[in-house]
């Protein structure tokens, strides 16, 4: 449809890649196909429009489900993530090689796979929905909305553990979690 976000197929970005890669360079097209989330990164581009529209009507769905050994909580989703649907799909955003690193999960992953981090426990959640360019953009009273609407996500989905996506959020929420249900919440392990 019109109205879909222009986001390659993993298969078509590795393609289109591997040709860029062999006209830029004559070596093997398949060198180019060893990290899918660069071949996918360097096709597409959104639009200016596409930017101006995510920043106000798209949001990211939460990927979360009961009994997850983590939930990890962003601030909000950045305008590629919204255009894209997809979680921390920014192209500077590290989250997903830090999350390759720790050995949370047992293959490589990128944004395009957020929707199966509950296969190994995980989940991903924003304090606030409403996607923007940066966190310069949000409002005092969406951080106090946002806390009441994840302290109900978190005593209805049960996470073991709680991971905030950053310092910066840990300062915006930490005036607000004073005498919320779990312990030491002013401790950061």
């Amino acid at each position: 449809p019109a109205s879909s976000p222009r986001v390659p197929p993993p298969a078509a970005a590795m393609a289109a890649a591997a040709t860029a890669a062999k006209n830029k360079s004559g070596d093997n097209p398949k060198d180019a196909m060893t990290k899918p989330a660069r071949a996918s990164a360097a096709v597409w581009r959104p639009t200016p429009a596409e930017l101006a529209a995510a920043a106000d009507t798209k949001t990211v769905r939460d990927v979360i489900d009961k009994g997850l050994d983590v939930l990890f909580v962003g601030i909000n989703p950045g305008v590629r993530s919204a255009i894209t649907g997809h979680h921390f799909a920014g192209y500077s955003n590290r989250f997903w090689k830090l999350l390759n690193d720790s050995a949370l999960v047992p293959e490589p992953l990128t944004y395009l796979d957020d929707v199966r981090l509950p296969n190994w426990g995980l989940g991903i959640t924003n304090l606030i929905a409403r996607p923007s360019p940066g966190i310069s953009d949000l409002r005092p009273a969406e951080y106090v909305a946002g806390w009441k609407v994840l302290d109900r996500k978190i005593s209805r989905y049960r996470p073991r553990a709680v991971a905030l996506v950053g310092v910066t959020l840990y300062r915006a929420i930490l005036p607000l979690v004073d005498g919320a249900p779990f312990p030491s919440t002013k401790k950061v392990i």
